[in-house]
């Protein structure tokens, strides 16, 4: 709560010392301490100010638009150095925020980060080795409200919901992430150092954006890798795209997926793709 002068006069000739604060919108209006207004204000100013008759300081509110009309010039410069220690104070808020959300983002960030590795290299592997199987996916994900599909009776009916659909749309969460720890600690050292400006501290934190949901991002594609690639899900997808795909046959051993494709001209060409081993603390078994 904001500590109001009692009903302080602001006299003719008073000298303005500075701006303390400011107050409002109130739900109530408050009286402007300048004698030659006394006009009852929502929102203004506290003011210390120099009596005329003995140069003593006093504390006084003045409305929002009587400072210029009560001490000219010399309002403006104080609400230049008022509006910098405003900012400042705005400043050293955010980057107090900025180091709690850091201190609890940067341990589950930095063990993150081997996980999007192992999530990226199986993209790419089953990318380049069933291409059939990512197109459907992609295609539920994208168009078919996020199930594989196959035609029955000339209708396409939905077989199965695609777990972890994020995994299939997008393969740049391991830059992002990489990106985010990249300006944490950048802004971190900086912050640190004799050198930092409130300034550029601003501008840091602006291009950082909210650190929480930059993360919660990170964190929900990770979900849905963890989904997509769970083995009982790719089983359960292999199962559906080998019945509805004529031109590919997946088969899944393990950690283990092998496929045979034929091409336009019917030409069968083999291959296999290991997805590495599935650690448990990355993929868990149940």
């Amino acid at each position: 709560m904001q500590s109001f002068p009692d009903n302080t006069i602001i006299p003719y000739g008073a000298v303005l010392a500075a701006i303390e604060d400011r107050y409002g919108p109130l739900s109530q209006k408050v009286r402007c301490g300048l004698k030659s207004c006394r006009t009852s204000h929502k929102r203004g100013f506290i003011v210390v100010f120099r009596h005329p008759s003995d140069g003593c300081e006093q504390r006084g509110l003045l409305g929002h638009v009587c400072g210029r009309k009560a001490f000219g010039e010399s309002w403006q410069e104080a609400r230049g150095i008022f509006n910098i220690k405003i900012r400042t104070a705005e400043i050293e808020t955010a980057a107090k925020v900025f180091r709690e959300k850091a201190l609890a983002i940067l341990p589950e960030l930095r063990s993150a980060i081997p996980r999007l590795q192992w999530f990226r290299q199986a993209y790419q592997i089953l990318s380049q080795h069933a291409p059939g199987l990512m197109r459907l996916c992609v295609d539920g994900v994208r168009t078919k409200n996020g199930f594989l599909v196959r035609e029955r009776e000339g209708k396409m009916v939905p077989v199965l919901k695609i777990e972890g659909s994020q995994f299939f749309t997008s393969n740049h969460t391991l830059d992002k992430a990489r990106e985010l720890l990249l300006d944490i600690e950048n802004l971190q050292r900086y912050m640190a150092s004799d050198g930092a400006s409130v300034r550029e501290v601003e501008r840091r934190l602006s291009m950082i954006g909210d650190l929480g949901r930059r993360w919660e991002m990170i964190a929900r594609w990770m979900q849905a890798g963890n989904a997509a690639l769970h083995p009982s899900n790719m089983r359960r997808v292999i199962d559906v795209v080998n019945k509805i795909s004529r031109y590919e046959e997946v088969r899944m051993k393990g950690t283990v997926i092998e496929h045979q494709s034929r091409d336009t001209y019917g030409h069968k060409s083999y291959g296999w793709a290991m997805l590495l081993d599935v650690a448990e603390d990355i993929i868990p078994s149940s």
